[in-house]
């Protein structure tokens, strides 16, 4: 006599999650980021961003990510042919298991290799190719449903189970959840920073320029990015959702490029249509497996380990909120919290070492990083932080005493008159590197930002 196993709330949630749907538009998916991965990697060497991953004597790195090796130059060009390979490998299904782990793995040491280097969609591809190497997206489409070299043929061909297209829309939502939050701001919903930036992309003899653009284009990223999930959720107002997704995109590309990240975006947008919205759409894909089989179940720890990282990706983004101060002043939990296209800033910045002896020497930051960088580095504390305590570093090394470091940076915020964005009596190499808010931040300016002529 057989035992039952017991009714309780997760054992019917585990139970949902695990129903086999089609595999379909998981399917189409996995093409997509696959070819979109290796055009954005390509897109690198054509924007000379390669050479940035390895040009300068100091490499910045995230809090709690200062153990991530320097990639040298070999190591630069080699993960970018690499990368662009394994994207042409996932569109193509072909050792998908493998290739996936290594996307997730490769990609992940490139993002955490150079902070200077932070976009938000790598961090979002990072994340995707990390739940592709857990869903079977190479059910149908692949190399591996029709080969199966080396035992990587599909378990069930043609259908997956309900929770991977679910992951995938909750990822999707979140980005645009929190970044519509991040945007319910002061200067946004004045129209800054597009009333600098549209201004220096379509140019003021533009056709479609008018003074009021800047300021209808950000309520319109409000709108856009609050509704747009709650959109495609519902069927009645899917089509419209979608057909609303390809303006933003289309229009974003348009105007300020981002590489793949539209046509990413958009690719996301069609896992909230029903799975088998492909086998509608193309009769040649109406062909099911003789003997269909289902996918794994979930299980217990597959199921726990589904929550933590739904609470993760809830929890993170929330940092901000934690941190005294304006996020995009201070920078403190501005990354990894869907904060996009918040600020323009521009900066000066001044360093200036002071020995034992009392001898004040002002440093070149361009001996230590490369233009590019420092452009970065001029607006953000931590990332000034970490080059005084390398300038630090390499005084000590060559001098034999840690001198102390003062830096006098002065940034201009959403066109803004410049600011002091750090106390410059404060000794930053006697500071150590923390997640706990920064003490000698200067607080944010209180003047309105720029909002057109």
């Amino acid at each position: 006599m057989g035992t039952s196993q017991p009714d309780t709330w997760w054992s019917r949630v585990i139970a949902t999650l695990s129903r086999p749907c089609d595999g379909a538009s998981l399917a189409v998916f996995r093409i997509c980021f696959g070819l979109l991965l290796a055009y954005e990697i390509s897109f690198k060497f054509r924007a000379n961003k390669v050479d940035e991953l390895h040009a300068s004597h100091l490499s910045f790195k995230y809090p709690l990510f200062e153990w991530v090796p320097d990639a040298s130059e070999s190591m630069a060009y080699g993960l970018h042919y690499a990368l662009i390979g394994l994207g042409l490998l996932i569109a193509a299904g072909a050792f998908y298991r493998v290739t996936t782990a290594l996307t997730f793995l490769l990609l992940s040491y490139y993002f955490l290799a150079e902070r200077t280097l932070f976009i938000n969609h790598i961090y979002l591809y990072c994340l995707l190719a990390g739940i592709l190497a857990l869903v079977p997206a190479h059910n149908m489409l692949s190399v591996d449903q029709h080969f199966g070299w080396l035992g990587t043929r599909p378990r069930a061909q043609g259908r997956t189970p309900a929770w991977s297209i679910w992951l995938l829309r909750f990822q999707m939502g979140v980005v645009y959840t929190y970044a519509g939050l991040a945007k319910l701001n002061a200067d946004w919903l004045q129209g800054c920073p597009l009333s600098i930036w549209l201004p220096e992309r379509l140019g003021r003899d533009h056709a479609l320029w008018f003074d009021a653009l800047p300021l209808i284009m950000s309520w319109g990223g409000v709108a856009f990015d609050l509704s747009i999930t709650p959109l495609l959720l519902h069927p009645r107002t899917r089509t419209f959702g979608f057909l609303w997704a390809a303006a933003f995109h289309v229009t974003n590309a348009m105007i300020f490029g981002i590489a793949s990240f539209p046509w990413m975006s958009l690719a996301l947008t069609l896992l909230f249509f029903t799975p088998d919205w492909p086998r509608r759409q193309w009769p040649s894909l109406q062909g099911v497996p003789r003997k269909p089989q289902s996918p794994r179940k979930l299980g217990k720890l597959g199921f726990a380990s589904l929550c933590g990282y739904v609470l993760l990706q809830l929890l993170l983004p929330m940092r901000p909120w934690f941190y005294p101060g304006n996020a995009s002043w201070t920078e403190e939990g501005h990354e990894f919290s869907w904060h996009m296209m918040l600020r323009a800033k521009s900066g000066q910045l001044k360093i200036t070492t002071v020995d034992s002896h009392g001898r004040r020497v002002r440093v070149d930051p361009l001996q230590y990083v490369t233009r590019r960088q420092l452009s970065r580095v001029e607006g953000r504390p931590d990332m000034i932080h970490q080059l005084a305590l390398f300038v630090a570093d390499e005084h000590e090394r060559q001098h034999g005493e840690r001198p102390k470091v003062f830096v006098d940076v002065q940034v201009a915020w959403n066109g803004r008159p410049l600011e002091p964005l750090i106390d410059p009596s404060v000794d930053l190499a006697a500071e150590p590197r923390s997640l706990a808010p920064a003490k000698w931040l200067l607080p944010a300016p209180t003047t309105p930002p720029h909002r057109g002529p």
